[in-house]
């Protein structure tokens, strides 16, 4: 729950420090196409995770709906263990200032970890601050909730990146 709070208050100090249009414009058409890498951090089963990195991608399929598609991989040190997971489904983000865009997705793929499957189910919700022309800064946090090896887990993480629009078709 501390890091949910941390991860909110985070999100909305980036909110409060966006600014409105000044020369350049961001439209909600700019992200018919987007991209974004950056550093991940998992904590799973009491434990955080050592190092991470994040990679999504989506495609705009009607007005502010856009499929998307990740690939995350977190380094466990005091498991000696890699995460590795694959996820896709649908985000829902809009421009709300010419600088910024929440959006909130759910997503469902497999996360792999000791040599064994499991089945992930994730939540999540973020912003893209507009940084330059064809740059964001991105923070999002998701909710991994993974049926692995017979049992339940709850996952929270956290990635902060940079996100980049492609506009186009």
């Amino acid at each position: 729950m501390k890091h949910l709070l941390l991860a909110v208050v985070a999100i909305l100090a980036l909110v409060s420090v966006a600014t409105p249009a000044s020369a350049q414009e961001r439209s909600d058409a700019s992200y018919r196409n987007e991209a974004s890498f950056g550093y991940s951090f998992l904590r799973d089963y009491g434990k955080n995770g050592a190092t991470g990195m994040q990679f999504d991608f989506g495609h705009q399929i009607a007005n502010r709906i856009s499929v998307v598609g990740e690939y995350a991989m977190n380094h466990f040190g005091y498991w000696d263990e890699n995460y590795t997971s694959i996820a896709g489904g649908v985000r829902y983000g809009a421009m709300t200032s010419a600088k910024l865009r929440p959006f909130v997705q759910f997503m469902v793929g497999m996360q792999r970890d000791f040599g064994v499957t499991g089945l992930n189910l994730q939540a999540g919700a973020g912003v893209n601050v507009m940084l330059a022309k064809q740059a964001d800064l991105k923070v999002q946090v998701d909710f991994p909730y993974v049926k692995w090896d017979g049992r339940h887990y709850k996952q929270f993480r956290l990635a902060v990146g940079v996100g980049i629009p492609l506009g186009g078709r």
